[in-house]
């Protein structure tokens, strides 16, 4: 069809897309791993193809960059500075290259799941489900429980522990974002009672360490969280640390979790606290 390309043709030399203000590439253009092999071989004499050898990847590398490099170029853009053009590029291998070649212009990577979840591998799929579920229990004012997420997302108790897992811990992470989100709703004036030594501590000085580090192990988070005290104490302790340093925690514990969960988590976060105070 009209404007339809394809690689290894119309990604070189082409002014088929000159005009174009969007170009969506399919896939990432590996060649012909045969043919390449013996060209390597030849020109290097070095007759180790196989992926453990960084040399040959390194040459495979460059191949595939290369074309994908012409491909963003086909729109032209030095031409036309002050117009806005799209490239979108569904591939598995790193673009951050493209800006070396193309100064100016911004690269957002993106899960395909995050476009449309019908993209999202089944894992992804599932993993979103779990989340919407435990959203929707969470905003009803229940238990948040994994039976009750297995319930609503319509899978076993034992699948929805083995993700938990590998989203960071289901014990830690459920703990540590329901206490934090509650604390961003909570009024401090619910929580006046004065702060021992050791609550001041975690208020001043401690908390606001871990929340800048660069990443933060759910597991010690929960750990610390148990160190303050009961249900009350943390409460307490929360409710006089910075709205700022709870944010900052959020955002690091969710580098735990998939994309999708950052999305729905964010609406949950009151917006006049993030513009308090006219900031």
């Amino acid at each position: 069809e009209d404007g339809q390309g394809y690689w290894y043709v119309d990604n070189r030399g082409s002014n088929k897309y000159v005009n174009v203000d969007g170009l969506l590439c399919i896939g990432t253009p590996y060649p012909d791993l045969g043919a390449i092999a013996q060209k390597y071989s030849i020109l290097t004499g070095d007759f180790d193809t196989t992926k453990d050898n960084p040399n040959f990847q390194k040459y495979v590398d460059h191949l595939v960059q290369a074309e994908i490099i012409q491909a963003v170029g086909r729109p032209r853009s030095n031409r036309r500075p002050e117009q806005k053009i799209t490239v979108y590029l569904t591939a598995n291998t790193d673009i951050s290259y493209l800006s070396s070649y193309y100064p100016g212009c911004t690269i957002e990577v993106t899960e395909a799941c995050n476009l449309t979840l019908e993209a999202g591998s089944k894992v992804q799929r599932l993993r979103y489900a779990i989340v919407q579920a435990a959203k929707q229990i969470w905003e009803a004012g229940e238990k948040l429980t994994q039976k009750a997420i297995a319930s609503l997302v319509g899978v076993t108790q034992g699948r929805i522990s083995q993700e938990a897992a590998e989203m960071g811990g289901w014990t830690a992470l459920k703990k540590i974002l329901i206490f934090l989100l509650d604390s961003l709703y909570s009024k401090i004036n619910n929580f006046s009672a004065p702060l021992t030594e050791n609550q001041q501590f975690y208020v001043e000085q401690f908390l606001p360490l871990l929340a800048g580090e660069e990443r933060l192990d759910p597991a010690y988070v929960a750990t610390t969280l148990d160190d303050i005290g009961d249900e009350a104490e943390v409460k307490l302790v929360l409710s006089r640390v910075p709205f700022e340093t709870k944010l900052l925690l959020i955002i690091k514990l969710l580098a735990h979790v998939p994309d999708e969960f950052v999305e729905i988590i964010t609406p949950l976060i009151p917006k006049e606290m993030i513009f308090q105070d006219g900031s």
